[in-house]
């Protein structure tokens, strides 16, 4: 297991800090998980371990936040969910490597394979292949990496499997995360013969709030509906009373999740 970081000669002038919008926020205990499985065939042999780890070290120094950690939230009598934010330290990005030969693709794609049962904040139940993580204390106190990946080589495939803090990504934004992840990996696996176009890329500059405005100006620029300077109206959302209870509940107890 590694901490992948981005290196001084890659990484661009990061903001101190990620914002987070409110409903970001009120995920804070909330960890989210996705895998690929990629069986072995005539078009894919094995992910190189090596240049994963550099293609992820790219994604850090594009994207500092998902190589960050939680503001660390002191002191505890004063704390609210409002303060909440990445700071882009660049610690790294979790990465490691399971090699289990014996194992194959299909053995780990029922629920047989894993249990539900017993599942609380400090010891999730998930398959094997994910990383796991704690969105408790550890989290809080900005010790918890926010983004863990995991290659899995099996029998007869691999499988790469992210855990990453809700926080930073929700169903729509994780595959814009593999998709860039995928571009890094590819412009490496081809020897820098192919280079990712900007669509493939997040960009991000310091506001999480603002990751899918530049799509969505780009649509609409595209079908004349608005100027190429146009920027969305600010919309506020603000969390529920019950967001707050459940945050604070999931911070001091170790509940069970149904």
């Amino acid at each position: 297991m590694t901490m992948v970081k981005s290196s001084s000669t890659k990484r661009a002038a990061a903001l101190p800090a990620t914002e987070l919008s409110v409903c970001d926020k009120t995920a804070l205990a909330i960890a989210t998980c996705r895998a690929l499985f990629y069986p072995l065939s005539s078009t894919f042999r094995r992910f190189d371990d090596v240049m994963m780890a550099d293609a992820i070290e790219q994604l850090a120094a594009d994207c500092p936040m998902f190589a960050g950690r939680v503001r660390k939230l002191e002191p505890a009598l004063r704390w609210s969910v409002s303060s909440l934010a990445i700071v882009n330290s660049n610690a790294g990005i979790e990465f490691d490597v399971v090699n289990r030969p014996d194992t194959q693709i299909g053995e780990l794609m029922t629920p047989a394979a894993w249990t539900m049962k017993s599942t609380s904040i400090t010891s999730p139940k998930v398959p094997s292949y994910f990383p796991s993580m704690d969105t408790g204390q550890r989290m809080f106190k900005g010790k918890e990496p926010v983004c863990k990946v995991r290659l899995t080589h099996l029998q007869d495939g691999d499988i790469l499997a992210v855990t990453m803090s809700h926080m930073l990504t929700d169903g729509m934004h994780w595959p814009a995360f593999m998709t860039h992840l995928a571009a890094r990996y590819k412009e490496l696996a081809t020897g820098g013969a192919w280079t990712a176009p900007p669509e493939k890329l997040i960009a991000v500059d310091g506001n999480k709030g603002l990751l899918t405005y530049a799509k969505l100006r780009e649509r609409l620029v595209a079908d004349g509906a608005v100027d190429a300077g146009w920027t969305p109206e600010p919309i506020e959302v603000r969390a529920a009373l019950m967001d707050h209870v459940r945050a604070w509940t999931l911070l001091f107890k170790n509940g069970f999740q149904k």
